[in-house]
């Protein structure tokens, strides 16, 4: 259902009530913890299906933002419906932090970016017996420079691409995911300069025991990059949108990954698990 904001203006001796609705809310949690991100973020709708927007949401603390259903992105959804037109209605919505520059420092917390398709029926302003959905959860990857806890089991290291005769490239946005026994123990995504920190889990229902036997860090890490990466002149515009179902939940990572991460390579890896950072620094040069 369609959020609504009471705004009350005074006039003279009288309130009025004016009602704005949201035309997008998103929360932004944590991907590690599903707890609400309460660290300042910039987010920025992009586009409303062909038409550039470039919108602003609004913080409203608890890792709340959203966006009125009024002024500008009423006018630009209203083209996208009005009779005749065949516009898709999709929003593409940029998370990421409020860097104070575009030269980046390590991310505490991956920017992601995500496609929402609404119903070819909506309107701008939604009657409430015909309203559209539109608030949504956005999950976010720790980055390099995430707090981990100090008894956390990382993999830290880079991926990268070949590019011969120059020295490899950074894999922009890789992703990688960390699986044992079939499970799923861990799964981030890279930086812009390929760095990326990986925090092993153990499976659901198993506690790290005070001396890990050596099989039981048997640990398969499957990394995934786009061999044809699209040029950026700015620090997020080649990044991979997502569709938003997918990135508000634990979906599987390896089944759901972006179009376009065509490169992959698949390694084995024992650690020992449940000790403060083990493991060494993996790098990962995938094949052409």
């Amino acid at each position: 259902m369609s959020a609504a904001i009471a705004l009350r203006v005074q006039l003279g001796p009288e309130l009025s009530q004016v009602q704005h609705r949201i035309g997008l809310g998103v929360q932004c949690v944590e991907a590690l913890t599903g707890r609400p991100l309460l660290a300042p973020l910039r987010l920025t709708l992009l586009s409303i299906g062909p038409l550039v927007a470039n919108l602003p949401l609004q913080a409203k603390g608890g890792g709340r933002y959203s966006l009125v259903d009024a002024g500008a992105f009423a006018r630009l959804w209203n083209h996208c419906t009005e009779p005749g037109r065949l516009l898709p209605r999709t929003l593409d919505l940029l998370s990421h932090e409020d860097a104070p520059s575009e030269d980046l420092a390590p991310h505490r917390h991956g920017p992601r970016r995500v496609r929402i398709t609404l119903a070819s029926t909506a309107e701008a302003r939604p009657r409430p017996a015909a309203s559209r959905q539109n608030t949504f959860q956005l999950r976010l990857f720790p980055g390099p420079s995430y707090p981990f806890d100090g008894g956390a089991t990382l993999l830290r290291g880079r991926v990268q691409l070949p590019d011969a005769p120059r020295p490899p490239q950074p894999a922009r946005w890789a992703r990688l995911v960390a699986v044992k026994a079939g499970r799923v123990v861990g799964s981030t995504q890279a930086d812009e300069r390929g760095e990326y920190a990986l925090l092993l889990r153990y499976p659901a229902g198993l506690i790290a025991p005070a001396t890990p036997h050596v099989d039981d860090g048997a640990i398969e890490l499957r990394v995934a990059a786009r061999s044809a990466p699209p040029a950026h002149k700015l620090p997020f515009d080649d990044l991979a949108p997502e569709d938003v179902a997918l990135a508000a939940l634990d979906a599987d990572p390896w089944a759901n990954l972006p179009a376009g991460y065509d490169r992959r390579r698949t390694v084995l890896r024992t650690l020992q698990l449940g000790r403060p950072h083990s493991g060494p620094d993996f790098d990962f040069l995938l094949a052409p």
